[in-house]
């Protein structure tokens, strides 16, 4: 049902990018928690389900490409969809990933049309795995 609301799990070590994007998926109606690292974020998907998770790439301690590594290890290829957001070029980004299956990379800065474009495909994504 896509007037549900979403629980997003937001991760960036960037306190202002992290807010910026939380705060936009909030006004579109979301809940979100929020990670300043990969370490913290493995930590929370642990503990809580999320519908969702929007991850930077160049982080301490645990990077994205690391993080979705350990996300499709530990819980399996279709446990959530996930989103890259990086100033890095996408080409890299999927080439280190390696054959993850659907793994979203977005460049910053974001937009508001490419946050709904995110929901949209979340929805997208429970309506498909809900079958």
């Amino acid at each position: 049902m896509q007037n549900s609301i979403l629980n997003f799990l937001v991760v960036d070590d960037c306190d202002v990018t992290r807010a910026l994007h939380s705060g936009v998926l909030n006004i579109l109606g979301h809940t979100v928690e929020e990670a300043d690292d990969g370490r913290n974020a493995l930590r929370k998907l642990l503990r809580h389900r999320f519908d969702c998770l929007v991850t930077d790439n160049r982080m301490p301690r645990l990077g994205g490409v690391e993080l979705v590594k350990r996300v499709k290890r530990f819980f399996g290829p279709s446990y959530l969809p996930i989103f890259i957001v990086s100033s890095d070029d996408p080409v890299s980004i999927r080439k280190a990933l390696g054959d993850l299956g659907q793994i979203e990379v977005l460049q910053k800065p974001m937009s508001k049309r490419k946050f709904e474009n995110i929901i949209d495909a979340t929805y997208r994504f429970r309506h498909e795995f809900s079958k």
